[in-house]
Formats: structure tokens, sequence, C-alpha cells
């Protein structure tokens, strides 16, 4: 990434914690990628420790119905 891009990239990211006149509760991130997460990895050293406690990333994992249906012992009722 070029030098000019980083800083201004870093100076949003400023602006945005300290500057930005509403209030963010947070910000909640399921099955973002790994991608995201390396990331988010880079940027969370640099967020405010306040921001930091506001941001989290999810994996949540699905089970199949099939799978789910084998291990309950569950009778499948097919609807006309």
């Amino acid at each position: 990434m070029k030098k000019e891009k980083f800083e201004f990239n870093l100076n949003m990211l400023m602006c945005l914690q300290n500057a930005m006149p509403g209030r963010l509760k947070g910000f909640h991130y399921y099955n973002a990628g790994t991608i995201f997460e390396a990331l988010m990895a880079l940027i969370r050293p640099i967020l405010s420790k306040k921001l930091q406690g506001r941001v989290s990333c999810y994996v949540i994992k699905v089970t199949p119905p099939d799978v789910v249906i084998k291990v309950f012992n569950w009778v499948t009722v097919s609807v006309r």
C-alpha cells in the first residue's frame, strides 16, 4: 500500500474515533471471513481501548439439518 493512502486511511480512522458526532455502541461482524480477521488484527492495535472493546468478530458454524436429525433421532415429516 502506498504511504499516502495508508496515511489517509489512518487519518480517517482517527477521525472516526475522535471527531464523529454520533455514538456507536458496537460493531458486530458475523462470519466476516479470514481476510477481514487479518485486517482487524492489523487495525486493532491502532484503535483506542474503548473502540477495541466495541468491535467484535464472531464465527458461527451452522450444522446441516440432516446431521441434526441423525444426532437427535428426529423424525422428519413431509408437508404436502
